[in-house]
């Protein structure tokens, strides 16, 4: 009988599995960052699919925050599993007039942070943390 810890690594690993071909189907598109989300696409669904609390509207009481701009394509990948993106959206990634970027700016559907600038997202989630530690949340 296997474990639930099994269960639940092989769950991972086949979210793992459809992430890698979301950044290859966007990436055959317009080109695009494809060896970082092949890379982390067993770190993101991890963290999207395994550690990630959703708050009950489609949306995550959690935060994730990727300073480095050009591994977000493994958000865009992960996001397109739940739900929140579709991949005829995350075809069009980079091409003018398209509302997607390579690196998202702030505002963008589950980015709370401009990202891009290296080294920048451990002051901006220190931030983030501290504000919502001022209003009492657990986020």
């Amino acid at each position: 009988m296997r474990s639930n810890s099994d269960r639940r690594i092989k769950t991972l690993e086949l979210w793992a599995a459809k992430m890698r071909r979301n950044v290859v189907d966007i990436c055959m598109q317009r080109g695009g960052y494809a060896g970082q989300g092949v890379a982390l696409s067993d770190v993101g669904a991890c963290i999207y699919f395994d550690e990630m609390r959703p708050d009950g509207k489609g949306w995550f009481h959690d935060r994730f925050v990727n300073s480095n701009g050009h591994d977000t394509i493994i958000n865009f990948a992960a996001m397109a599993e739940l739900g929140i993106y579709t991949m005829e959206e995350l075809r069009t990634m980079g091409a003018d007039g398209s509302h997607i970027d390579q690196s998202p700016i702030e505002g963008a559907r589950g980015f709370e942070i401009t990202s891009g600038s290296l080294g920048t997202g451990v002051s901006q989630a220190a931030g983030i943390a501290l504000g919502e530690r001022k209003k009492g949340s657990d986020k």
